[in-house]
């Protein structure tokens, strides 16, 4: 058997076996739970609102994301973020770094980076209410439950609902997804 072959084959198991590890999830849609305020000011509501939605990939390369979030036109000045995969100490690196006020749910830690793993609201104004929503199956694999996290953000006299949410990969089958 080829040597490459060989390696290919064992990385493969291995990252399955690993992938099969039970995570621990955060079942209290109460907590954890992280939020801060960044923001120096409200800024003047023009009539439209910038949504931008990204996944972080396991809290990796924040600084990257804070990069990207200033200086791609589709994503700088977005009134609201969402993000996923994220764990407390980017969020608030993000948050800080663009001067936005946030809310932090985590899901579970996960068993790739043992971490928080979860969904994050991050808006130019305040965020008046927020909630963890347990999304209803779990990975069959691994057990780990996905969430929404849910906020309230006072734009003026607008009171406008946004969620974050990450779904579940393929392994949960498109019916349940």
């Amino acid at each position: 058997m080829d040597g490459r072959l060989l390696v290919a084959e064992l990385l493969v198991a291995c990252t399955v076996v690993v992938s099969c590890v039970p995570v621990m999830n955060y079942d209290n849609p109460l907590e954890p739970r992280f939020a801060g305020n960044f923001s120096d000011e409200q800024p003047d509501f023009d009539g439209t609102i910038k949504v931008v939605s990204y996944n972080i990939g396991f809290a990796k390369n924040v600084d990257r994301a804070i990069h990207e979030l200033t200086e791609f036109d589709e994503l700088r000045s977005a009134d609201i973020i969402l993000l996923q995969e994220m764990d407390e100490a980017g969020t608030q690196l993000i948050a800080q770094a663009l001067r936005y006020e946030f809310v932090y749910y985590p899901a579970s830690i996960h068993s790739y980076h043992h971490k928080n793993f979860g969904n994050a609201i991050l808006s130019k104004w305040p965020i008046s209410e927020s909630e963890k929503i347990l999304l209803p199956h779990v990975n069959p694999r691994n057990k780990q439950r996905r969430i929404a996290v849910k906020a309230v953000i006072n734009i003026e006299q607008f009171k406008v609902l946004v969620y974050s949410v990450h779904l579940e990969t393929f392994w949960l089958g498109q019916r349940k997804r």
